[in-house]
């Protein structure tokens, strides 16, 4: 049920900002900068003037308290609407069932001798990270063995894990970056992994949660792109630059 009720919410959230924001009775036609002439300072100049103005400037504060109120909001007005729809119910039960079949095909990533694939179900709605050999892939039933199981991480470690993808160094494939979302969001965190013991590296790489970049150069040595403090993030916060970083001088930061 909650997987559905994720892929509405982010749906209605879209349909939301689209129809509201983008209001053309708010728009003032002569703030408009023309391409003929770009030099001129008084169309910029009155471009500056309808920005400062504009009344939806406020919502580019993502993850303000006022915006966030104002999706919430728009959310509660379009999910009654869509409920009140006759076909709702009989379109989410069956949706719901295809999510959660059994015979969906896994969708797998080949990672060293196994092939990897992150499965969710009405049990393991925040995913199963599992493997199996390739061969035994090709067989109608073929066993899984789990590698880390997501919904039981967020439990023990008392947050809203979301799986965020791997990496894994090459060619041994035994050490992995990790990286998990709190609650699903862009930002997610990155934890050194071992295949072999399918356990995190106590000492090994951690990364905060930013909408980081990572990638191997060695073992021991990492290129990140990170929030690496003021003046290393965008305005959308991704990061400006990469740097090379010393799994000595991670732990160090």
């Amino acid at each position: 049920m909650p997987i559905i009720y994720a892929l509405t919410a982010a749906a209605l959230l879209l349909s939301a900002c689209s129809t509201t924001v983008l209001a053309p009775s708010t728009i003032d036609p002569s703030s408009q900068v023309t391409a003929t002439n770009p030099s001129n300072t008084s169309h910029m100049t009155a471009t500056t003037t309808a920005a400062l103005n504009d009344p939806y400037l406020w919502l580019e504060d993502v993850l303000g308290q006022k915006p966030l109120d104002w999706v919430r909001e728009k959310n509660a007005v379009s999910t009654s609407l869509l409920q009140a729809r006759p076909e709702f119910e009989a379109a989410r039960t069956k949706v719901l069932e295809i999510l959660n079949s059994k015979d969906k095909i896994p969708h797998i990533q080949r990672i060293g001798g196994h092939v990897y694939n992150l499965w969710t179900d009405e049990n393991n709605q925040r995913g199963l990270w599992r493997r199996t050999t390739l061969g035994d892939f090709k067989n109608a039933s073929p066993h899984w063995e789990t590698v880390l199981n997501i919904d039981a991480l967020g439990k023990t470690e008392s947050q809203s894990w979301v799986w965020a993808g791997a990496n894994c160094l090459a060619p041994d494939y035994q050490r992995c970056l990790i990286s998990l979302s709190p609650g699903g969001s862009d930002a997610h965190v990155v934890r050194e992994f071992d295949l072999k013991t399918k356990k995190f590296i106590a000492d090994g790489f951690v990364l905060d949660k930013a909408k980081s970049n990572t990638t191997w150069i060695d073992q021991d040595t990492l290129l990140i792109g990170t929030d690496f403090g003021p003046g290393s993030m965008t305005k959308s916060g991704y990061p400006r630059f990469t740097r090379p970083k010393s799994v000595t001088y991670a732990l160090m930061q």
